[in-house]
């Protein structure tokens, strides 16, 4: 073995040495309940002592005096907690943060206790001072944070500096019960239906994972709580509503959750027609586009649609749909044209009077009815011939037989 190698084992054997020094005396260290008085044991810390042996748990061990606990999490030391009795004495063991050593009645004569400072409570007996939901907690610098652990709160919010006591991840704060609440389809798992937001269970799938999910009734919405679903008994005013997010009102006329706003029930879904909100374009029917930017419900112009009276999208053109005048009149050079619809913006795209349609939806002239020569709008089985009988130039659409003239 060279020198170097010699060196290195000297210094781990020196910092290892060091290590057991720096502990020695500490919490949970091993100590001589026997020792002399004046030769302390557990001398890492004022406020500790060797546990004496009648203590089965911690005895020759190095443990917080009694009525203290050791603060590892928060300040490495012994502390008093709430509400426990404690000494206003210079040098006496301190309460646990956001608690202050006073008399227990205000007088100076009644006993001392650790009482939680103004807008905190105590999360249990002898444990630390807490603050409840939507309270100021630690700021970004890393402070102790005093939010109730109890109650599933945690240290948050979207202001990374002035930090409030909120919910774990996607849980919900229910006033009325006073706690977090599991949310439905979250990441978070549940034990008991009383984990979850209301109207939901604690359902395990096939992989024996517990989450929360709305039960029969009821089904998801934007809040990830739950709401009335499709058809289930509702009252116009109630504490649960109907899922807005389905658009969903409830019916006075029968008093179930049916589509509100004059929306389209298709495939168990209620569909927007135009002007109707939406997310995407599988929320909107009747021929309707979900606008991406507006968010409602629309008729494209530009694929040839136009709004009707009843919300939906009508083609414009040959067969379907116009306004008079302007680019969405009918096309003039098909034999059709706009016939408005009393009561409405819009008329219908109609053919011309003698004309038909035929089943590929063109406008055709009917066998004897006046034509122009080489079109080719007679009906099938007939062509725009002059008429041999008549004037010069007077054409008529006229049968054929074989491809020939009759």
């Amino acid at each position: 073995m060279n020198y170097t190698a010699k060196s290195k084992i000297a210094l781990l054997i020196l910092y290892f040495a060091a290590l057991a020094s720096s502990q020695q005396g500490s919490i949970d260290q091993p100590c001589d309940p026997y020792a002399p008085v004046d030769q302390p044991q557990c001398t890492a810390n004022p406020h500790l002592v060797c546990a004496p042996l009648w203590n089965h748990f911690d005895a020759g061990t190095c443990r917080c005096v009694p009525g203290a606990f050791w603060h590892q999490q928060w300040l490495d030391e012994c502390r008093v907690g709430a509400s426990l009795p404690c000494s206003m004495t210079p040098g006496a063991v301190q309460c646990t943060p956001y608690s202050t050593c006073k008399p227990a009645g205000g007088d100076e004569e009644d006993a001392t206790v650790c009482t939680c400072d103004e807008g905190t409570h105590p999360q249990a007996a002898g444990s630390f001072c807490v603050t409840g939901y939507g309270s100021p907690c630690a700021n970004a610098s890393g402070q102790i944070g005093q939010c109730d652990t109890s109650l599933k709160l945690e240290c948050g919010g979207p202001d990374p500096v002035n930090r409030i006591c909120t919910c774990y991840g996607n849980d919900v704060w229910s006033p009325a019960r006073g706690k977090c609440l599991v949310a439905v389809e979250s990441s978070s798992s549940c034990s008991t239906n009383d984990d979850c937001v209301d109207n939901a269970l604690c359902t395990r799938n096939e992989f024996g994972v517990a989450r929360c999910r709305c039960a029969p009734g009821f089904t998801k919405n934007a809040e990830s709580t739950c709401s009335l679903s499709l058809g289930a008994p509702c009252e116009p005013v109630a504490t649960v509503p109907c899922n807005v997010d389905e658009f969903l009102e409830c019916s006075a006329t029968n008093q179930t959750c049916a589509c509100a706003d004059g929306r389209l029930l298709l495939s168990s879904r209620c569909l927007g027609l135009a002007d109707h909100d939406c997310e995407n374009h599988g929320d909107c029917a009747g021929g309707t586009l979900c606008h991406q930017i507006l968010k409602k419900c629309f008729c494209s112009q530009a694929g040839g649609m136009i709004q009707l009276a009843d919300r939906s999208c009508g083609r414009l053109g040959r067969g379907g749909y116009c306004r008079l005048g302007g680019y969405e009149d009918c096309p003039a050079t098909e034999y059709i044209h706009c016939v408005s619809i009393p009561g409405t913006t819009y008329g219908r795209c109609v053919c011309e009077a003698g004309a038909v349609v035929e089943e590929n939806g063109r406008c055709a002239w009917l066998a004897g009815t006046t034509c122009e020569v080489g079109n080719q709008n007679c009906v099938a089985n007939a062509a725009c011939l002059q008429v041999r009988k008549l004037l010069a130039g007077y054409f008529a659409c006229s049968l054929l037989k074989r491809g020939l003239p009759l």
